[in-house]
């Protein structure tokens, strides 16, 4: 029987929980890809909500592996730099036309593929890694996205230590922040569950919506947009914080929604994000954060790490939730899946037979 997206929100905690466990065993083939290569560029070629993943991966990666990473959908490679380039194909699914296509593209780069499924297409004609979330036939992916995340940030971290970059001290501490944001989903879709039950009324009125993060959470933000608009079929548009302050917030009216996702308290740029909360919230009731902290009703109070690079698990659960619940609140669930499904028919998006 397939899955609701609730199903698989639920799902997180345990997913990464046992992609954790398995890091050492998952992660071994990339590792000796890596060591054997010695890249000096490495290329994320993705779509999607595995593009977003990657994208949120990218500083922690570069900061581990200690080289230039740079994320590309399958449609746009870039030119190719370094003298020893490595690509990693990253598609939940392993079906996208796309994604094969690029693989056929780049045949001569040194690469392996990151895929969510054990039988795919993608398995079947290139080297490849697991990410370890298993199967998600619902359509607007959630645990895929944090799957991913984490197996990015895994491949990065068991390669630091395996190349000396980093200490085994250094590297118990990542995966005990790591560990820490796990245990703490659980209570965080808890609390997510209950905001949106307590805004119900507010949240059924979105029309359009800008979602908001500073600086490395800008990606959860372009994710927490996707999920909005795939889900609740509205026009949703993520920004970096001051980005945003650079012409988009013009658009601002009574009917424009916000979703803001704030660092902790003692974040350089807390006090300024709380300020434009406050002036957005002047002009539109429908303005709501997602954080550690709130003395509104429309404040998401969230458990965080503490750690930039957990925001992915932490600040993007409210957007997973409302793309779960609203639609059967607005009448009008599966209503995007239809489409896509549609469309897939008409231009052969994903490789006959595949999810």
């Amino acid at each position: 029987m397939a899955g609701t997206m609730t199903d698989y929100i639920t799902e997180q905690p345990r997913v990464l929980r046992s992609i954790l466990g398995d890091r050492k065993e998952n992660t071994l083939r990339f590792t000796e890809e890596w060591k054997r290569g010695s890249p000096d560029r490495l290329y994320l070629v993705a779509s999607g909500t595995s593009n977003n993943a990657a994208a949120m991966a990218v500083p922690f990666m570069e900061e581990l592996l200690g080289t230039e990473v740079r994320v590309a959908p399958p449609t746009l490679l870039p030119r190719v730099y370094g003298n020893s380039p490595f690509a990693l194909f990253v598609s939940q699914g392993g079906n996208s036309n796309n994604t094969i296509s690029a693989i056929e593209q780049w045949k001569g780069i040194h690469s392996l593929a990151l895929t969510g499924q054990k039988e795919c297409r993608i398995n079947e004609i290139h080297p490849h890694v697991s990410i370890g979330c298993g199967p998600e036939t619902a359509g607007p992916k959630t645990k895929g996205y944090t799957a991913t995340v984490m197996t990015l940030y895994l491949l990065a971290l068991e390669t630091a230590l395996a190349l000396g970059r980093i200490s085994g001290e250094e590297y118990r501490s990542y995966i005990g922040v790591l560990e820490t944001a796990v245990e703490n989903m659980e209570g965080n879709i808890r609390r997510c569950e209950t905001w949106l039950s307590e805004n119900l009324e507010s949240l059924k009125k979105i029309e359009k919506c800008f979602v908001v993060a500073r600086t490395t959470a800008f990606p959860v933000a372009q994710e927490g947009a996707l999920k909005i608009l795939e889900t609740m079929l509205v026009p949703a548009a993520a920004y970096e914080f001051e980005e945003y302050l650079h012409g988009p917030i013009c658009a601002l009216d009574d009917r424009m929604a916000g979703i803001y996702l704030l660092p902790e308290s003692g974040d350089g740029a807390f006090n300024r994000m709380n300020r434009l909360v406050e002036f957005h919230r002047g002009i539109s009731p429908l303005v709501f954060t997602a954080g550690s902290l709130g003395g509104d009703k429309r404040d998401c109070g969230l458990a965080l790490s503490g750690r930039w690079y957990t925001e992915p698990f932490e600040l993007i659960l409210p957007c997973q939730i409302m793309g779960a619940k609203l639609p059967a609140v607005l009448g009008i669930e599966d209503n995007g899946s239809k489409v896509y499904k549609a469309l897939d028919s008409a231009l052969n998006i994903k490789f006959a037979g595949g999810i």
